[in-house]
């Protein structure tokens, strides 16, 4: 039988990991149900090792976060609408607009119709769906307040997607004005320069000496160009190697929080406000702060500051407060600490994590456009002092040989 590697939660919302051997990974989460334990992931093993292999894909496998949005979306309306979850998830199957939504559909409808809830059926979909979604989705269910969980779970999916959204937008200009940087220049190196080149020759010991490193420069620049696209092309993929490593993903991940002139503390607000929200949403809908802890951490994207949530997650299980458990942190923001530890003593924890998220979220989308006003400036300036270098070096060399010709 195959291996499986499992990840669950029981009633007494203690964390278990380990393996089992099942048919499918379908009967491996069933009976982990059987024997009272929430279902967070499981994952054939032998399945698993060619993932790793996956050196350009920096997602996980699995439904995309847009697809899921607008499947529990959809589940919401038509839930508030007063049809039953069983008739609204037939209506979703049968669309024919949307076959991506459609096709996972029909899968959760026939785990629910054999017995399942909502919650199950979605983690039956072999870690495709994020753990805290269906647990958050299994808190609606168990209170009886479904609609509601889905109103604030569908909230902070599209606030997730737009904060992603503006930084991907406020990247646009930047990267398409870094490429027509690259591509002037190589056109004029690689077009303008050579042309000039024959009214130079026999006369280069003349010429100023800017000049003839100009024209040097361009007969070798196919080679460094080629070389320095293979050279980025095999970093990016031996980076992507070495950060299959845990320790050096770690290790990268808190060097992205310490990076100078600011962009390091747009990475930690980043993950600030996605950790302050997702555990804002978790600890709404009822679910306890150490398994929302656990579950955040395992949404996190940056393993340093996951790490840091894991030692607050365990001193909350010893009875602890979460602001002391990060007070030694140094990846969490001092005012972000502060307005925590004023949130438990007024027994606000959800809604100060709320206010800290959009704090973050404010500070992200403030710092980036800053950013982008110095850089985008800086980099047209870099831009037209190369490229007035390169004309004003020709047309000194034009008029030193005019004078020479003259004498």
């Amino acid at each position: 039988m195959p291996l499986f590697a499992f990840k669950a939660v029981d009633r007494d919302n203690k964390f278990h990991e380990g393996h089992l051997e099942a048919a499918t990974a379908h009967a491996a989460a069933e009976h982990l149900f059987s024997v009272g334990q929430t279902v967070l992931d499981v994952s054939e093993i032998a399945a698993a090792r060619p993932s790793r292999l996956r050196f350009f894909s920096f997602t996980p496998a699995g439904i995309s976060e847009r697809v899921l949005t607008e499947f529990l979306s959809q589940c919401r309306m038509l839930i508030r609408a007063g049809i039953p979850l069983e008739k609204a998830l037939s209506v979703i199957a049968r669309s024919k607009s949307r076959r991506d939504i459609a096709n996972f559909t029909s899968r959760l409808q026939q785990d629910i119709k054999s017995g399942k809830s909502f919650a199950q059926s979605l983690a039956m979909l072999s870690g495709q769906i994020p753990h805290f979604v269906t647990n958050t989705i299994g808190a609606g269910e168990a209170s009886g307040h479904l609609e509601d969980v889905l109103d604030r779970l569908v909230a902070h999916m599209e606030r997730s997607q737009k904060v992603r959204s503006e930084i991907k937008d406020g990247l646009i200009y930047p990267t398409i004005l870094t490429i027509m940087a690259v591509i002037s220049v190589s056109i004029l190196m690689l077009v303008l320069v050579p042309q000039f080149k024959p009214l130079f020759d026999g006369a280069r010991d003349k010429i100023p000496a800017v000049t003839r490193f100009i024209l040097a420069a361009s007969d070798y620049f196919p080679a460094l160009l080629a070389f320095v696209v293979v050279a980025l092309a095999f970093s990016l993929l031996l980076l992507r190697i070495l950060l299959l490593d845990d320790e050096r993903r770690k290790t990268w991940d808190r060097w992205k929080l310490s990076i100078p002139l600011g962009i390091g503390d747009v990475f930690r607000d980043i993950q600030t406000g996605m950790f302050s929200r997702m555990l804002s949403l978790l600890l709404q809908n009822g679910i306890p702060a150490a398994q929302a802890l656990a579950l955040t951490r395992d949404a996190t994207s940056n393993r340093a500051f996951a790490a840091e949530v894991d030692m607050a997650r365990e001193h909350i299980r010893t009875g602890g407060r979460l602001s002391a458990g990060l007070q030694t942190s140094r990846l969490f923001a001092s005012d972000a600490l502060d307005l925590l530890a004023v949130g438990e003593e007024a027994s606000n924890l959800p809604g100060v994590l709320t206010r800290i998220a959009d704090l973050c979220e404010e500070r992200v989308e403030r710092s980036t456009k800053r950013l982008m006003e110095l850089f985008v400036p800086a980099l047209t300036v870099t831009l037209g002092c190369v490229i007035a270098g390169i004309v004003a070096a020709i047309l000194t060399a034009l008029l030193s040989i005019n004078q020479l010709a003259l004498r």
